[in-house]
Protein backbone atom coordinates (compact mmCIF):
# COMPACT_ATOMS: atom_id res chain seq x y z
CA UNK A 1 0.00 0.00 0.00
CA UNK A 2 2.56 2.03 1.14
CA UNK A 3 4.32 2.21 -2.67
CA UNK A 4 1.27 2.78 -4.31
CA UNK A 5 0.86 5.60 -2.51
CA UNK A 6 4.14 6.65 -3.08
CA UNK A 7 3.41 6.59 -6.96
CA UNK A 8 0.33 8.61 -6.49
CA UNK A 9 2.58 11.14 -4.58
CA UNK A 10 5.21 11.10 -7.39
CA UNK A 11 2.54 12.15 -9.88
CA UNK A 12 1.45 14.82 -7.72
CA UNK A 13 5.12 16.47 -7.39
CA UNK A 14 5.82 15.79 -10.64
CA UNK A 15 2.84 17.81 -12.02
CA UNK A 16 3.53 20.75 -9.71
CA UNK A 17 6.98 20.90 -11.27
CA UNK A 18 6.76 20.53 -14.57
CA UNK A 19 6.40 23.59 -17.14
CA UNK A 20 3.21 23.44 -17.81
CA UNK A 21 0.04 22.43 -15.89
CA UNK A 22 -0.85 23.73 -12.39
CA UNK A 23 1.48 25.76 -10.46
CA UNK A 24 0.96 27.86 -6.76
CA UNK A 25 0.02 30.95 -6.47
CA UNK A 26 -1.00 33.77 -3.98
CA UNK A 27 -3.57 35.51 -4.80
CA UNK A 28 -5.18 38.91 -3.22
CA UNK A 29 -8.45 38.13 -1.93
CA UNK A 30 -10.07 40.95 -3.64
CA UNK A 31 -9.53 38.99 -6.91
CA UNK A 32 -12.17 36.43 -5.81
CA UNK A 33 -14.13 38.97 -4.40
CA UNK A 34 -13.51 38.08 -0.64
CA UNK A 35 -13.88 41.15 1.64
CA UNK A 36 -11.65 42.26 4.19
CA UNK A 37 -13.03 41.98 7.49
CA UNK A 38 -15.83 39.91 7.45
CA UNK A 39 -15.84 36.42 9.15
CA UNK A 40 -15.83 33.46 6.68
CA UNK A 41 -14.98 30.13 7.21
CA UNK A 42 -12.04 28.42 4.50
CA UNK A 43 -15.19 26.11 3.02
CA UNK A 44 -16.84 29.30 1.78
CA UNK A 45 -13.24 30.41 0.66
CA UNK A 46 -12.60 27.23 -1.01
CA UNK A 47 -15.86 26.99 -2.53
CA UNK A 48 -15.61 30.86 -3.99
CA UNK A 49 -12.23 30.01 -5.28
CA UNK A 50 -13.49 27.11 -6.92
CA UNK A 51 -15.83 28.91 -9.12
CA UNK A 52 -12.40 30.72 -10.33
CA UNK A 53 -11.24 27.28 -11.67
CA UNK A 54 -8.67 27.04 -8.96
CA UNK A 55 -8.28 25.63 -5.80
CA UNK A 56 -7.20 27.09 -2.17
CA UNK A 57 -4.70 25.19 -0.34
CA UNK A 58 -4.04 28.30 2.20
CA UNK A 59 -3.10 31.25 3.57
CA UNK A 60 0.25 33.35 4.14
CA UNK A 61 -1.13 36.27 6.47
CA UNK A 62 0.33 39.60 5.86
CA UNK A 63 2.46 39.20 9.16
CA UNK A 64 3.77 36.11 7.39
CA UNK A 65 2.42 33.39 9.34
CA UNK A 66 0.91 31.05 7.57
CA UNK A 67 -2.06 28.26 7.56
CA UNK A 68 -2.18 25.87 5.33
CA UNK A 69 -4.40 22.94 4.51
CA UNK A 70 -6.85 24.52 7.15
CA UNK A 71 -10.55 22.30 8.30
CA UNK A 72 -13.42 23.46 6.05
CA UNK A 73 -14.89 24.90 9.38
CA UNK A 74 -11.66 27.27 10.15
CA UNK A 75 -12.77 31.05 10.39
CA UNK A 76 -10.91 33.39 8.15
CA UNK A 77 -11.11 37.14 8.70
CA UNK A 78 -9.25 38.66 5.65
CA UNK A 79 -6.94 42.03 6.59
CA UNK A 80 -5.10 44.03 4.00
CA UNK A 81 -2.26 42.32 3.01
CA UNK A 82 -3.23 38.12 3.75
CA UNK A 83 -2.86 36.38 0.31
CA UNK A 84 -4.99 32.47 -0.72
CA UNK A 85 -2.78 30.14 -1.67
CA UNK A 86 -4.07 28.17 -4.69
CA UNK A 87 -3.15 25.86 -7.26
CA UNK A 88 -3.96 27.30 -10.19
CA UNK A 89 -3.52 27.14 -14.04
CA UNK A 90 -3.18 30.48 -15.06
CA UNK A 91 -0.90 33.21 -13.81
CA UNK A 92 -4.11 35.47 -13.68
CA UNK A 93 -7.44 34.85 -12.27
CA UNK A 94 -10.20 34.12 -14.90
CA UNK A 95 -13.96 35.49 -14.48
CA UNK A 96 -15.89 32.89 -13.83
CA UNK A 97 -17.85 33.83 -16.64
CA UNK A 98 -15.17 33.55 -19.04
CA UNK A 99 -14.46 30.02 -17.95
CA UNK A 100 -17.82 28.82 -19.63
Amino acid sequence: AQSASQAQYLKIVHQLTVREGVELYLRNPAAFGLPVGDLLVFADVAETIRAFGETAIGLIRADGSTLMAPEPSVPLNFQVGDKIVVLATELYVIHPKKLA
